[in-house]
């Protein structure tokens, strides 16, 4: 039992990056962005573009460490007055809405204690893109995704003596 516990800790640890999808998605002409605040103090994509004057829905998880997603803008703020910002504990999932400036611009984000660890993106505002059309760029290559597939490849032995006990 004790095994199987470990076990299940270990590839959950491991894998949880390989099974955070990162997705786009046209819902209510809202453009969605799933973004994983990884345990290698990086996140899983470092760009994405989004379209001027439209509205963003930022879903984002942490993992490992606390984390934040915050963007480097006073305009942009959510439905509340403001700034974007999410502080992200190991598990938390957390949403936040906002409707992009009216001009093309980059726009940063980053993890408050993990800036100068190069935890960071861009957010892409451009123009002439529909919340369909939006895109992600995962530059971010991770050894996690491999780490998790051997992990499993590993803990099959041990939950099948487990279970034969």
């Amino acid at each position: 039992m004790k095994r199987t516990m470990i076990a299940t800790l270990i590839l959950t640890v491991l894998s949880a990056p390989f099974f955070t999808t990162t997705t786009t998605s046209a819902t209510e002409n809202v453009t969605e962005i799933h973004i994983l605040a990884g345990a290698n103090l990086k996140f899983n994509i470092t760009s994405f573009e989004v379209p001027v004057g439209g509205r963003v829905r930022i879903i984002a998880e942490g993992a490992g460490a606390f984390h934040t997603f915050t963007l480097d803008s006073k305009t942009i703020v959510d439905d509340n007055n403001n700034p974007i910002s999410l502080e992200l504990n190991a598990g938390d999932v957390k949403t936040v809405e906002f409707t992009t400036p009216s001009t093309a611009q980059d726009v940063r984000y980053y993890c408050i204690p993990h800036e100068s660890l190069g935890m960071e993106g861009v957010m892409k505002v451009v123009e002439n893109l529909s919340p369909s059309s939006s895109s992600n760029s995962n530059t971010n290559s991770s050894p996690f995704p491999l780490i998790g597939i051997f992990a499993f490849l590993a803990i099959i032995p041990i939950l099948k003596r487990n279970s034969s006990m």
